[in-house]
């Protein structure tokens, strides 16, 4: 009997790789069958890569994917999860030889820097970095535990600190390029990588962290977003590994093997793609962009980067999409004879809309963003004063403070609220320095005695 729910069922493949994975994983641990069903689509991209690719003009990016676990609490099982799918990369590369030539690889990550990223995924072998243009680079899993710390604190801006570098870095390694490293004694040219991600975090501080910024900028659109709020079983003690399932776990790795060492591919993706699928994927973008495109003409800044998210998503949904085709290929089928048919391209879709319903629900339910929360506790603060007069920015900014926003942050949201007429900001000359005096606009902000 399958350890799958029924609501997932829209999202798992019926059969190959990708089933076989969640099939024999699921039933060793606590963590629920779509956070492994995640764990795999992350592995296979990285197996893919370039040889899989999506092609707008001159321009392609490889069929790489980053996938975030998000779990409830440390009881959601996301770093063991995550754990598992890099040890079945490193059992199938077991007797290969160390190295760039490697055709996949893992490296885990908690702590870099763009010049750190740089030096994971690319090479200072020139003749190596040349040859990469023309030919799949290396696959390369990055496994990154507790991944929020790279999200920044709300009002960050992208590549403005070393924290914003490395998200920078990121969406350029999505793009399946990075840009080199030109000081220090090891320099590193611009090359292709193909670079996937496999990370972990907590929805308390995906939401903390979260910022208009990070969706309109198209970095969370890159991510597929699965959410699991714990435990799927409670196992009170380690199920027995048999023979049997090392021979399946075995079976997954040499079939990972093949497709990272291939000298065949699947190419443009595009081109692969059945008539139902390339019908089926016109009808969803058209309908899905037009409705975001209206809401975000009519509504308010939410609506903007749902459709901005999307922008990114719908090109996820293409890759994952082909990771689900090469999963579902016949034994001995090549992947120059992989086909993207109308059920794959709808699991792409699948996933692309539930990462989009994340970003909604951490943007636009429930406490919203946490500069709109803490623009909220501004008014509050301001109102329970009655009366008492304008209070100090420095008093204010002691007062009312918000986890995750230092006291730049902070004022670039009193400074929008006085901008919407909602409080008032006056400057005051006494002496020394000029200080600033916050009131409230009780009119303006909808408060009344």
């Amino acid at each position: 009997m399958s350890a799958v729910a029924a609501d997932t069922a829209q999202l798992l493949p019926r059969e190959g790789w990708i089933r076989r994975y969640v099939d024999l994983y699921t039933p060793m641990s606590e963590a629920p069958a779509e956070a492994h069903m995640a764990t795999a689509l992350a592995v296979m991209s990285a197996a893919v890569g370039w040889r899989a690719f999506i092609r707008w003009g001159e321009s392609a990016e490889p069929c790489n994917l980053f996938v975030m676990l998000e779990g409830g609490s440390a009881t959601a099982k996301k770093t063991t999860t995550a754990r598992t799918g890099s040890g079945l990369v490193r059992h199938a590369m077991r007797g290969m030889p160390e190295g760039i030539d490697r055709p996949l690889s893992v490296r885990s990550v908690s702590h870099t820097s763009r010049r750190g990223l740089i030096e994971l995924v690319g090479t200072a072998d020139e003749a190596k970095a040349m040859l990469w243009e023309s030919s799949p680079p290396p696959g390369i899993l990055l496994d990154w535990d507790e991944f929020g710390a790279v999200l920044g604190k709300p009002g960050d801006v992208k590549g403005a600190d070393w924290l914003g570098q490395v998200r920078a870095t990121l969406m350029e390694l999505y793009g399946g390029r990075h840009g080199g490293i030109q000081t220090g004694e090891m320099k590193f040219k611009p090359a292709r990588c193909s670079v996937s991600v496999l990370a972990t975090m907590t929805r308390q501080e995906l939401e903390q962290r979260m910022s208009m910024g990070l969706m309109r900028d198209g970095f969370l659109g890159r991510f597929v977003m699965v959410p699991h709020p714990g435990r799927s079983a409670y196992l009170s003690e380690p199920p027995t590994w048999t023979p049997l399932d090392s021979q399946a776990r075995d079976r997954l790795a040499d079939e990972l093997r093949l497709v990272a060492s291939s000298s065949h591919e699947v190419g443009d993706i595009f081109r692969r793609m059945t008539p139902a699928g390339h019908e089926h994927r016109a009808e969803w973008y058209e309908r899905r962009m037009r409705e975001l495109d209206l809401a975000a003409d009519e509504g308010g800044e939410v609506d903007v980067a749902l459709a901005d998210a999307m922008g990114r998503l719908q090109s996820t949904a293409i890759k994952v999409a082909a990771v689900m085709a090469v999963s579902e290929r016949s034994p001995g089928e090549e992947l120059s004879e992989v086909r993207i048919d109308a059920d794959h391209v709808q699991q792409g879709i699948a996933f692309a809309e539930l990462a989009l319903t994340e970003v909604a629900n951490l943007a636009g339910q429930g406490a919203g963003m946490p500069t709109d929360r803490y623009g909220r506790k501004i008014l509050d603060y301001l109102d329970r004063r009655n009366g008492e007069g304008p209070v100090s920015r420095k008093q204010l900014m002691d007062t009312v403070r918000m986890d995750g926003m230092d006291a730049t942050a902070c004022w670039r949201v009193v400074e929008r609220l006085h901008e919407e007429g909602k409080v008032t900001i006056r400057m005051v000359k006494s002496g020394g320095r000029p200080r600033f005096e916050v009131g409230l606009d009780r009119e303006s902000a909808g408060v009344h005695s």
